[in-house]
């Protein structure tokens, strides 16, 4: 069985990198020369898990658009994630290495790797014998190709540097290199190939077909573990609508002022897009405005939108912005400018294209600007959002709005990626992968009367250290217990039961 191999150093404790990489690739060909099959690619770099863990945060343009500078910083929530994961898939794999002193130094960004694919495992266990004993050796781990996480940073994001069979060896350049830049391969002591003992060296690339090159090191279909990792570190780096902007914002424009500045950065209790109610209601649904007008005379005969369910609206344009396509992002005087086409769901239950034009200002969320149906025949790019909520002043019966309420809590919480917690005590360190311990609930204000009521005679409620009618938010663990009472306390609160989330961890 032949596996992909990476062997961990602490760089700043290694006394000579290219001695090292001598070492591995001398007791490779002396196997070689006594008749194993020897075939492999040397790949070596820094460990840069950190790099997974940063996201565009400021954008600023500068001279009239010929300069511009983007700032990108490192988000902790990410990071940890990471660690653990890095850490758990270590755990559960084949290794040699202390997982703690691992994790310690990739926190001082200090790790480096030398990866070699594919070797007999009987090739593994020698090299990391003849490894033991050097300053700043950490182990060998085996690359899980099924985990993208392991397969990025130990083999994909290093760079190729030789390769062997048997006894010869090529070094590695970069395709479209020129001849000149193949420097010669002088056989001195200087040189740390003089230590290998090659039969032959010489230069190739991956596009050369003179020699047989080693079996290409591919990922393998992603394992359990690997596909629950991927959705999860895609949840929690999914970029906000501004960071989108940002990325397709062309860095020069006419109408544009000569400087300015775009922050992108997460600011906890803000909101990723905001529609304002007065934007709704005294505009864009309001058939009485000079100007939205005729745009509310078409939302209520195509959709059966009136003036009063700006609500309902807004959560469908609110939910777009955060998944659709932006387009004719452009910035002006104003801010940052861009639309969306998002499906909209009427009252009348026919499905139109809706065009939402929204602006970022400096310091702000993306705020909507105006919306409008798109031209007969434009696609939209969401899917149609199903928004919970009623008319005004009609009735829903409570067990419907029980049922509406915790199945888009479950949801949520169950799309919440909590973020791991490490735990040290006396000799032990571990990752809690659930995060903090801890518990929330949802208090109802009025348990005399309505829903509150209610909840009370269906058993689902109870009597608290405050007045009201309470229920426990069923996930284990303080985040996704959190998320679950105020995803439930969010739909109360757009039918008017007057309620509040209560969360502490323990």
């Amino acid at each position: 069985m032949t596996i992909v191999a990476s062997f961990l150093f602490d760089l700043d404790q290694v006394p000579s990198w290219e001695s090292t990489r001598a070492t591995l690739l001398r007791e490779l060909v002396i196997a070689g020369r006594e008749g194993e099959a020897v075939a492999a690619t040397l790949r070596e770099g820094g460990v840069l898990l950190h790099n997974l863990a940063y996201t565009d945060a400021e954008l600023t343009v500068s001279e009239g658009g010929r300069r511009s500078s983007l700032t990108r910083v490192g988000r902790p929530e990410v990071w940890a994630y990471l660690l653990a994961e890095l850490r758990a898939a270590l755990e559960d794999g084949r290794h040699t290495t202390d997982p703690e002193e691992v994790e310690q130094v990739l926190r001082t960004l200090g790790m480096e790797a030398m990866s070699l694919g594919y070797l007999t495992e009987e090739q593994t266990a020698r090299l990391d014998g003849l490894l033991r004993g050097t300053p700043g050796y950490l182990g060998t781990v085996t690359v899980d190709r099924a985990h993208p996480l392991l397969y990025r940073v130990l083999w994909a994001g290093l760079i190729p540097i030789v390769e062997i069979k048997d006894t010869r060896i090529w070094l590695l350049d970069t395709p479209g290199s020129l001849d000149e830049e193949r420097y010669e391969l002088v056989d001195e002591p200087a040189y740390w190939w003089s230590e290998v003992g090659a039969e032959s060296l010489g230069w190739t690339n991956s596009l050369e077909t003179e020699h047989e090159h080693p079996t290409r090191v591919e990922p393998l279909p992603r394992s359990k573990r690997g596909a629950r990792f991927v959705e999860g570190y895609e949840r929690l780096t999914a970029p906000t609508p501004v960071q989108r902007a940002l990325a397709s914002l062309p860095r020069e424009s006419p109408d544009a002022p000569a400087e300015f500045t775009v922050d992108a950065r997460r600011v906890p209790g803000r909101e990723d897009a905001v529609v304002a109610e007065s934007k709704l209601r005294g505009y864009l649904l309001n058939p009485d405005h000079e100007k939205g007008g005729p745009k509310a005379r078409l939302f209520s005969e195509a959709l059966g939108i009136d003036r009063d369910d700006w609500q309902f609206l807004a959560e469908q344009l609110r939910r777009g912005v955060l998944n659709a396509p932006l387009y004719e992002t452009r910035r002006d005087a104003h801010g940052v400018k861009f639309h969306t086409i998002v499906a909209v769901q009427g009252r009348n239950g026919e499905v139109k294209p809706v065009l939402a034009a929204w602006v970022v200002r400096p310091g702000e969320a993306p705020s909507l600007v105006t919306a409008y149906l798109a031209k007969r025949g434009t696609a939209p790019d969401t899917e149609v959002f199903d928004v919970a909520l009623p008319r005004p002043g009609e009735e829903i019966a409570f067990e419907d709005l029980w049922a509406l309420a915790s199945q888009a809590a479950d949801d949520a919480a169950a799309l919440h990626v909590p973020i791991p917690m490490k735990v040290v005590g006396p000799g032990t360190a571990s990752w809690v992968s659930n995060g903090e311990e801890g518990v929330a609930s949802v208090r109802v204000f009025d348990a005399r009367r309505g829903f509150g009521k209610w909840l009370r005679n269906e058993g689902l409620g109870h009597a608290g250290h405050l007045s009201g009618s309470w229920l426990f938010a069923p996930p284990r663990g303080y985040q996704p217990a959190k998320v679950w009472a105020e995803t439930f306390v969010e739909v109360l609160s757009w039918h008017g039961i007057g309620c509040e989330v209560h969360a502490s961890m323990t």
